[in-house]
């Protein structure tokens, strides 16, 4: 059993009842794992797969200010590299194929180097290639036993699906996290680039797990949609989330009713992370509930806190 100083929870709070009553649910905390693919070979044996491109950080060229970064992903969109930048091109012509299938996710070491331009990891040209080679030949992936301070920048709830027969409610949505990197840190004046998108196997990333899943063989999952830094070793980190959870239904006050479902999660090494949440987050502005679809309830809020388990 896993045992940290402190874990993020989302807490949703369905119902229409008055929000200065709530339920607290506590579950016993579970250390859970999420299995990522290294493959370091080339894609092979493709099979159809479900798979959605990911989110393009749309970071401004000259951008110094962390806070242009756009924070809401409702209508991402792809950066299109330009073919004719030096040293943008795929060394085989199967990259778009491997490239729609998911693999520059999956397979990224292999992908990255060989098919770049149908993985986008052409931003800023030959440059900005240059200079993810400069800083991995540089970087140590460690944290000196000291934890990093990872600040949670915002949060959107898409979906909640409810299943009141078997007692579990399940969240879909995205969040962004920061936290500031050194080792990653560039002078923009030689280089000629303010931001930088990296794939997640290339520097540190926090490793996000939940801790109240409804099993252990369905721990939730946390995908890493887009990685960005700027010159000052400020990442930010684009990240899509599905949480699951038991919960016991309280019917007392219907049809008043009002239910408070906590999604607890942390990283998964112990106490490598101190999280924190934004003011953007905590007064609301980088929260958001549009039109999420929930049957027979209706969100009202959303809370995301630090807190010590119990």
């Amino acid at each position: 059993m896993k045992s940290s100083e402190q874990f993020l929870s989302i807490c949703s709070f369905d119902g229409d009842a008055d929000l200065s009553w709530e339920l607290q649910i506590a579950n016993d905390v579970r250390d859970q794992v999420l299995s990522a693919m290294d493959k370091s070979e080339p894609p092979d044996n493709l099979t159809p797969k479900n798979h959605t491109n990911g989110y393009e950080a749309l970071v401004p060229k000259d951008a110094s200010d962390p806070w242009l970064l756009p924070i809401h992903l409702s209508n991402p969109q792809l950066i299109t590299a330009n073919s004719k930048e030096l040293g943008c091109e795929d060394a085989d012509p199967k990259c778009p194929e491997w490239a729609a299938e998911g693999e520059c996710t999956s397979n990224a070491v292999w992908m990255m180097a060989n098919c770049r331009k149908s993985c986008h990891s052409c931003q800023g040209g030959d440059k900005a290639w240059k200079l993810r080679t400069h800083i991995q030949a540089n970087y140590h992936n460690s944290t000196d036993n000291v934890a990093r301070i990872v600040r949670v920048e915002s949060v959107r709830i898409n979906n909640v699906e409810i299943d009141e027969k078997k007692q579990n409610v399940k969240v879909f949505g995205r969040m962004v996290l920061s936290w500031n990197d050194t080792n990653i840190a560039w002078d923009k004046n030689q280089w000629g680039l303010s931001w930088l998108n990296f794939y997640w196997i290339q520097i540190w990333t926090p490793q996000i797990v939940q801790l109240n899943g409804a099993s252990t063989s369905n721990p939730g999952q946390v995908s890493s949609k887009v990685l960005a830094a700027n010159y000052t070793g400020q990442v930010y980190l684009w990240a899509d989330f599905s949480f699951s959870t038991p919960f016991k239904f309280q019917y007392e006050d219907y049809p008043n009713d009002m239910q408070k479902v906590c999604f607890k999660f942390d990283d998964k090494r112990l106490l490598a992370v101190h999280f924190t949440v934004s003011d953007g987050v905590k007064n609301k502005e980088r929260e958001a509930t549009t039109d999420p679809f929930v049957s027979g309830w209706k969100i009202v809020d959303v809370d995301v806190n630090v807190g010590s388990p119990r």
